[in-house]
Parts: C-alpha cells; sequence; structure tokens
C-alpha cells in the first residue's frame, strides 16, 4: 500500500511513497484535501460546498465541489482500486481512513502530546521526550498553510487561522523548551539556534531575545549580547509601542556590568522544563471547528501563551473543538 506524508507546516506539499506530487491544479483542490485530511471523518457534500464557495448559491457550490472532486481525483489517483483515496456517497466525502496517510501538523501534536503525558521524574532527564520534542521541532517548517490564499473561501481561511495560531503557540513554546534545555546542557550553538527560531516566528519575543543574550554573553560575546539588546528595543518600539520587560532591562545591566556568568544568569527564563511543555490541549489532534452552522456559537479555548505577542483579531469568535 502507497504511504502519503502531507506537508501543511511552511506551505502545502504532498508525497506519495517519498515522491513528491504536484499536479494541483488550483487552491480549492489544495484546501479540500487539507481539510479532508486534518478532519478525518465524513463530511457532508453542503457542508463542504459552504465552506469552499460560501456566498454561491448551494447548487451551484455543490457543482463546483464536484469539479473540484474530480480534480483531485486526477491528481492523486487512487494506489489501490481495493483501497481508494476517498471514500464518497451522494451525500457525503471522506478521506479513506484506512490508508497510510500522515500530515505533518497531527504529527507535530502527537509529538508534543506523548510528552505532555509521559511519566519520568524530570523532563531534562528523559532522552526519549528530548527526542520527540527535536522531532516535533524538524516537522514545524513554518507556519500552517503559509503562503496560500483562498480567495472567495472566507470559512475553510477562518478555520485555518484557528490551526495556524495554535501551532504556531505550540511551536513557539517548543522551540523556548529546547533553547532552554540546550542552555542548561552548556551547548549554547544549539540552543542559539532555536532561540532564532522563535524570533523568526515573532521578533518581538522577549524571552527569545533574552535567551540569546545569555548565549552570546556565555560564549564571551559580550558586544553581541548588549547588540541584541538594542534590537529588542527598537522591535519592540516599532512593533509594540512598547519597552522592554524589567527583566530584559536587569539582564542587559548584568550584561554591560560584566556581572553575568553561568552561576549569575538570571533564573525566570532559564530551565523550567522539568514541569513546563509546549501547551496542548485534551487531544494529540488538531484543533477543528464545529459543523459550518455552528460556529460562532462558543468562543475558542484559551491557550496560554509566553510573553507579548501582536494580536490576531482575526481568529476571535470561531467555534473549536478537538476531534479524533
Amino acid at each position: 500500500m502507497s504511504s502519503f506524508f502531507l506537508f501543511l507546516l511552511g506551505g502545502f506539499q504532498i508525497e506519495r511513497a517519498g515522491a513528491a506530487i504536484t499536479a494541483f491544479e488550483s487552491n480549492k483542490v489544495r484546501a479540500l484535501l487539507t481539510y479532508l485530511a486534518v478532519e478525518r471523518r465524513a463530511h457532508t457534500r453542503s457542508a463542504l460546498a459552504a465552506l469552499l464557495w460560501p456566498d454561491h448559491p448551494e447548487e451551484m457550490a455543490r457543482t463546483n465541489l464536484r469539479h473540484v472532486l474530480r480534480q483531485l481525483r486526477q491528481s492523486l489517483p487512487d494506489p489501490d482500486p481495493s483501497t481508494p483515496l476517498l471514500l464518497t456517497t451522494h451525500q457525503t466525502i471522506e478521506l479513506n481512513r484506512g490508508l497510510d496517510f500522515t500530515v505533518d501538523a497531527g504529527r507535530f501534536t502527537q509529538l508534543l502530546a506523548a510528552c505532555a503525558g509521559h511519566q519520568h521524574p524530570t523532563l531534562t532527564a528523559c532522552a526519549e521526550c528530548m527526542e520527540r520534542y527535536r522531532q516535533a521541532a524538524e516537522l514545524y517548517r513554518g507556519d500552517f498553510l503559509a503562503g496560500l490564499s483562498f480567495y472567495g473561501s472566507e470559512p475553510f481561511e477562518e478555520w485555518a487561522v484557528v490551526q495556524r495560531e495554535f501551532l504556531h503557540r505550540q511551536a513557539l513554546e517548543l522551540f523556548f523548551l529546547l533553547a532552554a534545555y540546550y542552555e542548561e546542557q552548556g551547548k549554547h550553538d544549539q540552543a542559539q539556534q532555536y532561540a532564532h527560531r522563535q524570533l523568526a516566528l515573532e521578533p518581538w519575543r522577549e524571552e527569545a531575545h533574552r535567551q540569546l543574550m545569555r548565549l552570546l554573553a556565555y560564549s564571551g560575546q559580550r558586544s553581541a549580547a548588549l547588540a541584541q539588546f538594542a534590537q529588542c528595543r527598537k522591535i519592540l518600539a516599532d512593533e509594540l509601542s512598547v519597552e522592554p520587560h524589567a527583566e530584559t532591562v536587569a539582564l542587559y545591566e548584568q550584561i554591560r556590568d560584566g556581572k553575568l556568568d553561568k552561576m549569575t544568569g538570571r533564573q525566570d527564563d532559564k530551565m523550567t522544563v522539568s514541569s513546563r511543555h509546549p501547551v496542548i490541549l485534551s487531544s494529540p489532534h488538531l484543533v477543528t471547528l464545529s459543523p459550518v452552522q455552528d460556529w460562532g456559537r462558543r468562543q475558542p479555548p484559551p491557550i496560554s501563551t509566553v510573553g507579548r505577542r501582536k494580536a490576531n483579531s482575526s481568529s476571535a469568535g470561531l467555534a473549536v473543538s478537538v476531534v479524533n
């Protein structure tokens, strides 16, 4: 049986048995496959049509859905007549759950959930969990469906925003944890890589700036550490119109005065990974919207994050739940 791997973190790409498949006619085809792959259950044709063509009359939207469904089948022919990619009836469509079909975003959250539920005295001493975290970090190549536009499919766009924000926050916490772990291990080059990955996602993230400041100071790069503070201060002013937190300023003063070393570095950002995990909901599966007709009746579950971030108002008011 052919294995499929769908990459949604950092864009869209699908592979069958390790070979990339690129023959997709439109982003509507990509959107349909993405939704069916993430939401592994049967969906009514009416719901899918409303998801992708909300402003069209139902009959026209269903006609468009049949056309996109045909394009999807042409792009991804059935690997085996006995195990079709799609299971369809006159009323429903679903991705065959009997296929070997992996989604990177789903695998990412499963790895994090496995660590959160694993029993160990301390996380730092658990090589198995740290390896899971490393694997999860490799999977996160960028934000969910980054760079793709789904014009005219506002409900799908809103669904994607919820997924994107949820995974984005998990990635930030994961990269923070790995940076802190390698900092404690004295592996400053690896720690810096994960601090930089946080800043690539959110340049205003002060925790990551503080990690870099410490790591540079530990490595004897005092001038670079001070320059990192200056960069942090400028980004915060430009992006958020705020000054750095007191702990960031205190760390800067320690470095400036030559008082920072591995024994005197501030502890509030440093190794708390024995109790800190990337935020996980009650299931390793992705966040999913409720049925289309129920949108807006409930609020997204609170997802804690660390540090200040820009508000993302586009995800407010969406109904979410967690499903298998």
